[in-house]
């Protein structure tokens, strides 16, 4: 269906060569292009060969060449992006960051670049006012939604310009796919609540370990609803069975609080933990400045005499407990205990 959305109302006007046409014409060039691009490997990496292929051929010297390149630079977007659009966030990351998104972002990949790179570096310039508060592991949620909106905007004004595409089917569906999957991506951002953004996450000091990626993670909300290895604990008090449930061998259980929330609610996981069977909690902090590198403080859960002591009242916050441990421990590999 896309083939056909790519060319539509186009093809009586594209011509393969005229007597009169150069095979190095811009016409020409961009309908072969786009025809290969069509028809041929409907992979993220051909997607990328267009785009850089249609770069290269402009200026096309003509509105209507332009207008045609653009509507098939959005709509030949569709496929690729909605084949890794029920993946796990990091694997459409890994597929698109560097091939499809930098359409929609305008931002060019740098040679040897990986994709995590590239969204750093992309947050942190170029797209600062939509990703630059945002913590790394959200960050490809993020910029797959702004990709999503960005292409949708694309593909409607790229409609609105071709009087032949009006009232052809493949072009309504490939909107209404658009708006699907973009609706689909802000609703998962919006069931964050604000869990992204850098500001809900306590600030790390020198002392702090680096992130433990393979453990699992419990996110408690200021509302009491609560997130485990990403799915949302339904009861808010849930978290306590799901924590057991789902240990699945696991020493180490990485924890994600608000800075504001209050000691005793650590305590309280810590407590859970330990019964469990969780050696450890990993409390997640980042670092204060941008890329904001995610950060932890282990805090014992079982043997609670092990590790250095750390004072502090239930009523303090998070972040102050995370500032008590970064100055009560004596290096980034030392363990504290409540």
């Amino acid at each position: 269906m896309l083939a056909g959305v790519a060319a539509c109302g186009d093809s009586d006007r594209v011509r393969v060569l005229d007597r009169d046409e150069s095979p190095h014409a811009p016409a020409v060039q961009l309908a072969a292009t786009v025809s290969r691009a069509a028809e041929g490997n409907p992979s993220p990496s051909a997607y990328r060969d267009l785009a850089v292929s249609l770069a290269e051929i402009r200026p096309f010297g003509s509105s209507d060449l332009e207008a045609r390149a653009e509507r098939s630079l959005v709509f030949l977007a569709l496929p690729r992006l909605a084949a890794v659009a029920d993946e796990p966030v990091e694997a459409q990351a890994d597929a698109l960051a560097l091939t499809v998104w930098p359409t929609a972002l305008e931002v060019e990949p740098e040679p040897g670049e990986e994709p995590a790179a590239y969204l750093e570096r992309a947050c942190g310039d170029e797209l600062a006012r939509h990703c630059k508060h945002v913590v790394p592991n959200y960050r490809p949620l993020v910029v797959s939604e702004l990709a999503w909106r960005r292409f949708k905007g694309r593909a409607r004004s790229a409609h609105a310009a071709c009087r032949p595409c009006r009232g052809e089917s493949s072009y309504e569906e490939a909107l209404a796919a658009f708006h699907d999957h973009q609706s689909a991506v802000s609703a998962r951002r919006a069931e964050l609540g604000g869990r992204e953004r850098v500001r809900s996450w306590p600030k790390a000091g020198d002392n702090a370990r680096p992130w433990p990626k393979d453990a699992p993670l419990l996110s408690i909300a200021p509302r009491g609803e609560a997130y485990f290895r990403a799915n949302r604990v339904d009861d808010g008090a849930g978290w306590r069975t799901a924590i057991a449930d789902g240990r699945d061998g696991a020493e180490q259980l990485r924890l994600h609080l608000r800075p504001t929330d209050d000691v005793a609610l650590v305590r309280e996981v810590i407590r859970f933990a330990a019964e469990a069977g969780y050696r450890d909690v990993a409390l997640a902090a980042v670092s204060r400045d941008y890329p904001y590198a995610h950060k932890a403080y282990v805090v014992a859960a079982r043997e609670r005499d092990r590790g250095e002591a750390v004072r502090v009242r239930d009523v303090d916050t998070v972040q102050v407990l995370v500032q008590a441990i970064d100055a009560t421990l004596t290096g980034p590999d030392r363990t504290a205990q409540l």
